[in-house]
């Protein structure tokens, strides 16, 4: 999962990833946040990511 968000900001040359549980996540690029088309994270999608990352 975390690699997948990881290639679509590297693909789309975001500065960032925003992620919040109950919508999709956005890449964050030249100041504006552009939502991608993918399912809603829930709270536990975000803890896993957390804990894969570090």
């Amino acid at each position: 999962m975390v690699e997948k968000l990881f290639q679509a900001a590297i693909s789309h040359n975001a500065n960032d990833i925003h992620l919040a549980a109950g919508v999709a996540p956005a890449l964050g690029t030249g100041g504006k946040l552009a939502r991608m088309k993918a399912d809603p994270f829930t709270s536990e999608d975000i803890e896993q990511m957390r804990r894969q990352g570090g």
